[in-house]
């Protein structure tokens, strides 16, 4: 109701009121309802809004039958919409656009020409919260300008091979992805958003063509209940956040974990982990040790007993963890006084 009542706002503000800066961007509007151009003169172009259209025929109208001043527009959208069910091909003219947006809406297919039709243009495609269950991957190559494709949460079951020389950020996070395969070619991918998706593994190598990922997200994952050697390989020195928690994992083996730089920070929150062992941190902990990075353990039933001494005598390494016990007592408040006598208890 909100959406509605601030669209019909911007319908009586547009048409009600002589706004000469943008008078040449956008049609009349009584062509285009119920759709809305806002017009940005400081970029001489406008985006368009279709958020209370009844039906494609609605959206395709307002392309094709009214005159468009300016054909380069920065952005398409429709938002909370139950009526619409599909985007036809030829349903922008010959309109298009920098920016598309579809966010929680009853669309269930694309139309591939739709899309094509902004191919040289198109930076930013976001499909969020709506039932299209698949997406037409061969067109992406084509999209030879798209930096941003977000997939959330539309039913996605399968991922391909992907191939793109211009995605840096790419998400998928709340489907129903179980299975990953190695042999993308992103080259330029930054951040990787896989949250929320029953995948079990991450193959050998999927990681290795990531030379310039920043972010990777696998929260809410299915990775656990052990963190196998060489789970995640990552070759990328911008590596900053990777997100591993609500993962159910209790056991990290030894470089299940690798390529870790010194500002990296990793979150394993919320999982089952009761002990940092040596084997599998101390690798980590030595790198990040030496920058600002750090290991968030919020959330696991860590035992601070003898086997956390390693980690409690170096300044370096207790700097670099952040959690607490069991008890609730936080990490960087263990007193190294303590953790002196573990050290030779295990000596006959």
């Amino acid at each position: 109701m909100q959406k509605r009542f601030t669209s019909l706002s911007l319908f009586i503000l547009f048409h009600s009121v002589p706004w000469t800066s943008g008078q040449n961007l956008c049609p009349d509007p009584d062509d285009i309802l119920p759709c809305i151009c806002i017009p940005i003169a400081s970029l001489g172009s406008a985006e368009v809004e279709c958020d209370d259209a009844t039906s494609s025929d609605d959206i395709y109208f307002a392309f094709n039958d009214a005159t468009w001043p300016v054909k380069n527009l920065t952005k398409f959208s429709l938002m909370y919409n139950d009526d619409v069910r599909v985007l036809p091909g030829g349903v922008f003219g010959d309109t298009t656009f920098d920016t598309i947006n579809l966010a929680v809406t009853s669309v269930s297919r694309v139309d591939p020409a739709a899309l094509l039709a902004s191919k040289d243009r198109l930076l930013s495609l976001v499909i969020d919260g709506s039932p299209l269950r698949e997406f037409p991957w061969e067109i992406l190559p084509q999209l030879a300008n798209l930096k941003k494709l977000d997939l959330r949460d539309i039913g996605l079951t399968t991922l391909p091979l992907l191939q793109s020389d211009s995605l840096e950020e790419f998400s998928v996070s709340s489907n129903e992805i179980d299975h990953l395969e190695a042999g993308w070619s992103l080259p330029n991918l930054r951040r990787l958003y896989l949250s929320s998706n029953p995948i079990r593994d991450v193959p050998a190598g999927f990681l290795s063509d990531f030379v310039k990922l920043e972010i990777f997200s696998c929260a809410d994952c299915d990775l656990g209940p052990t963190l196998s050697t060489k789970s995640l390989e990552f070759h990328s020195e911008s590596m900053q956040d990777i997100h591993l928690s609500w993962n159910s994992f209790s056991n990290m083996e030894v470089d299940a974990i690798t390529g870790l730089q010194p500002d990296t920070v990793l979150y394993v929150s919320y999982n089952d982990i009761r002990e940092l062992t040596e084997e599998s941190f101390r690798p980590m902990l030595k790198i990040l040790s030496l920058g600002d990075g750090f290991i968030f353990l919020g959330s696991n039933p860590v035992e601070c007993d003898c086997s956390m001494a390693w980690v409690v005598l170096n300044p370096d390494f207790l700097a670099s963890v952040n959690g607490y016990c069991m008890d609730g007592t936080e990490f960087k408040d263990l007193d190294p006084n303590v953790f002196e006598d573990c050290v030779g208890n295990d000596d006959p």
